[in-house]
């Protein structure tokens, strides 16, 4: 009996001994697992300072790429100025290269004539306007001038106006804008079936008395028993012809 006890007591003071000893040794197992944890924990987290830097390489990236284009943009720019430099220059070497002629102005004159274009006819006309002669002769202080101005829109007027009188009835020439052109600007095709003349009209002298120096264009259309001409008066200012009349004759009228 003495034996069982005694064995009992030392098996009671093993177990004391092993809960003591667990108590001692339990608090370094928790601090070391928890160290093992945050360890993990700092592994599994990105790198947030690798990450910065990637992030501003790749800033530092967009932000040369527009500077690139602006360069290059900028460096286009001289090429395209020089583009245009060299067009303009050709465009004023190609003007210098055909000079208005008295035949080109001429010609581009009774076209706009044809087509009742008279706001490109406006364009040959100087400050003075454009003199209108229907009675074969040019009349400095009869002749009605139209002004360069009111040449554009002078064909669709609806007054009549006097022109001036029929050579031998003396009668007063009156008649609406779009009359007239009917019947003293361009009452037959002057340019298809006219022959043309330059300073050979028989009113060249007459003509150059109003106009000194002046170049005369006449356009002749023949007739069967009757002719018709159609004379242009110029006068040149430096490398220009400006239109300063038209001049009508018609042997029906005298």
């Amino acid at each position: 009996m003495k034996k069982f006890v005694k064995v009992l007591l030392i098996l009671i003071l093993l177990l004391l001994i092993g809960c003591i000893v667990y108590l001692l040794v339990k608090p370094f197992q928790d601090h070391a697992s928890s160290s093992s944890e945050e360890s993990s924990v700092g592994e599994s987290l990105p790198d947030s300072s690798s990450e910065n830097d990637s992030s501003q390489e790749e800033s530092s990236q967009e932000e040369s790429i527009p500077q690139e284009s602006s360069e290059t943009s900028e460096a286009s720019q001289p090429e395209d100025e020089s583009s245009q430099e060299d067009e303009s220059s050709q465009g004023e070497e190609s003007s210098q290269a055909e000079p208005v002629t008295l035949e080109s102005a001429s010609q581009s004159v009774m076209d706009a004539i044809k087509q009742k274009d008279f706001r490109a006819l406006s364009s040959y006309v100087g400050d003075a306007g454009l003199r209108l002669s229907p009675a074969g002769s040019v009349e400095a202080t009869s002749d009605i001038v139209i002004s360069k101005s009111n040449l554009s829109n002078w064909l669709s007027g609806t007054t009549a106006i006097t022109f001036g009188s029929y050579p031998g009835s003396g009668a007063d020439i009156t008649l609406t804008p779009s009359e007239y052109y009917d019947k003293f600007l361009y009452p037959v095709d002057f340019l298809s079936q006219a022959s043309i003349s330059i300073n050979e009209t028989e009113a060249l002298s007459q003509i150059r008395e109003v106009y000194p120096g002046a170049q005369a264009v006449s356009y002749m259309y023949p007739g069967a028993v009757d002719w018709k001409e159609l004379t242009l008066i110029f006068t040149q200012a430096d490398s220009s012809f400006i239109l300063e009349g038209i001049l009508y004759r018609d042997t029906s009228m005298s």
